[in-house]
Order: structure tokens, then C-alpha cells, then sequence
């Protein structure tokens, strides 16, 4: 009775190294596509920043990783990668926006002194 205890105890011990192993293999899979898909966004803008070159680095070590089966250390890589992704085009984003502000406050200055001009026409 012990050993047959024993036995499967063993085996739900390797059942959940088996399932936890696979469910690494599984989100890798996962965060593999959305990696793919966040550098394929930062090419199309052609964004170039050190955090691209970082994502870069990040993913080529996941794939290495992948090809020699580690991998919990490959979804660790993907998850940096994406989050490195997902900053320069957070941070192109923010640069359009300020650009789009500073054009609207100069496009305001003008107007005002177009408004000053025109006022000074009226008063004489």
C-alpha cells in the first residue's frame, strides 16, 4: 500500500512538472505572436529608439531560447521584449501629441497677433 501510495505521489508530482512545463510553452506561444505583432506596428512607423534595439535583443534571445526548449526564460525574454515595444510606441505616440500641441500653440500665437492687428485697424 505504501509503494502504490508512493507511486502516485510520483506521478501527480510529474503530471504538474508536465502540465507547469507546457503552460511556459503555451504563454510563450502567446506572447511569441504578440511580440510579432508590436515589431511589425514599430516597422511599419519605422521607429528607432534604443528601446527597439533592446526589444530586438530581447527577442532574438527568446528565440534562441524556444529552439533549445527553455521555455519559462523564453516568456520571461518575450514579456521584456513587448514591454520594450510597447514603450517606443508609447513614447511615439507622446512625441506626435507634443508635436500636434506645440503646432496648435503657435497657430494660437499667431491668431492672437492677427486678433491685436486687427483690433489696432479698428481703433484708429
Amino acid at each position: 500500500m505504501k509503494r502504490f501510495t508512493l507511486i502516485l505521489f510520483i506521478t501527480g508530482l510529474s503530471v504538474i512538472a508536465v502540465s507547469c512545463s507546457s503552460g511556459y510553452a503555451l504563454l510563450a506561444d502567446q506572447e511569441e505572436n504578440k511580440v510579432s505583432e508590436l515589431k511589425k506596428s514599430c516597422e511599419k512607423q519605422k521607429l528607432k529608439s534604443r528601446y527597439i534595439a533592446k526589444a530586438n535583443d530581447h527577442y532574438s534571445k527568446a528565440k534562441n531560447l524556444l529552439n533549445n526548449g527553455d521555455s519559462e526564460a523564453a516568456y520571461m525574454e518575450l514579456i521584456n521584449a513587448a514591454t520594450s515595444y510597447r514603450l517606443a510606441l508609447s513614447l511615439s505616440e507622446i512625441e506626435r501629441k507634443e508635436y500636434t500641441i506645440n503646432d496648435l500653440e503657435s497657430s494660437i500665437d499667431d491668431t492672437q497677433k492677427e486678433i491685436k492687428a486687427y483690433r489696432r485697424v479698428l481703433n484708429q
